[in-house]
């Protein structure tokens, strides 16, 4: 990377690090971009943009850390050779002119490597959730046989399993609960899962009667593995008709699946299944809490 002369102005050492420097921003400018939007679409403060899914058909987890870790070896290479050079002058004085031509690229693109390894990780976190659209229960179908597979893979980087995450969450709602003078006989799961963790609301939350609701026929096992046992029920969404009987809904990580568009029904759901001045505990990837709902 020789410098060169144009029209009488040389561009040599220092052109490159400020064209380091513009191209660092640049690539902040469009990381921040698609980071951003990813997450809106995401947590449903956007709606779906195909521009963005014919982005991540091309560009996905694998291939972005591909050719990030390529970039990230180039760079360190590079960073190895100017080092190598000043092993040779007996680490003593460089020529800066000569040196930085290896020490800016190299620095450059092992920045850019690393963080597109994070930011490919980023966009595969917030984009692997699927819409709980028209027909979205064949999405689900799909994880069926591998759900807890999939969720214990999830989780595995806490050290902890889904019993774990499970109980620790209902014993936070029993102590909030606890401030709450009217008891909590009945309660709904709204989308309950594989139903694995219905258990605990008898044992942790005293409740009377329970029902569990999800929209997946074939996720939805609680019918057939023994979960069901006396004061619970499992039923699809189609199956119960809200009637104002329960004095909880209970909502964990459901509504980021649920478009924009379909989420006012959703509450109109939960609404009409509370009886007056019932309450609702929705958690998910931003929310968590427990909110008094009057009717």
């Amino acid at each position: 990377m020789p410098g060169i002369t144009l029209a009488g102005m040389t561009f040599d050492a220092h052109t490159l690090l400020f064209a380091s420097l513009a191209t660092l921003c640049g690539y902040q400018s469009i990381l921040f971009a698609i980071l951003t939007k990813t997450f809106a679409i995401s947590e449903g403060l956007l709606p779906e943009d195909p521009r963005m899914n014919r982005f991540f058909g091309i560009v996905n987890l694998e291939r972005g850390l591909i050719i990030s870790s390529i970039a990230l070896l180039v760079g360190v290479g590079l960073l190895a050779m100017a080092i190598n050079h000043w092993r040779l002058t007996g680490f003593g004085h460089l020529d800066y002119a000569q040196t930085m031509r290896l020490v800016v690229p190299g620095a450059t693109l092992t920045a850019l490597g690393f963080q597109t390894i994070l930011s490919s990780f980023f966009c595969k976190h917030f984009g692997n959730a699927p819409a709980m659209t028209e027909g979205g229960h064949k999405t689900f179908d799909a994880y069926a046989d591998d759900y807890d597979v999939a969720l214990a893979h999830g989780i595995s980087v806490s050290g902890e399993n889904k019993d774990y995450f499970a109980q620790r969450r209902i014993e936070w709602l029993r102590d909030c609960l606890n401030r709450i003078p009217a008891p909590i006989t009945a309660l709904m799961d709204f989308g309950c899962g594989t139903g694995s963790s219905s258990r605990l609301f008898f044992d942790i939350l005293g409740v009377e009667n329970f029902v569990g609701m999800d929209q997946s026929p074939k996720i939805f096992r609680g019918r057939e593995e023994g979960i069901r046992f006396e004061r619970a029920q499992f039923l699809l969404f189609d199956e119960y008709q809200p009637c104002g009987q329960f004095d909880l809904v209970f909502c964990n990580g459901v509504f980021h699946h649920i478009p924009p568009l379909e989420r006012a029904a959703a509450i109109d759901y939960v609404l009409r299944s509370l009886r007056p001045g019932g309450y609702c505990s929705r958690s998910g990837r931003t929310i968590l809490g427990i909110q008094a709902l009057a009717m």
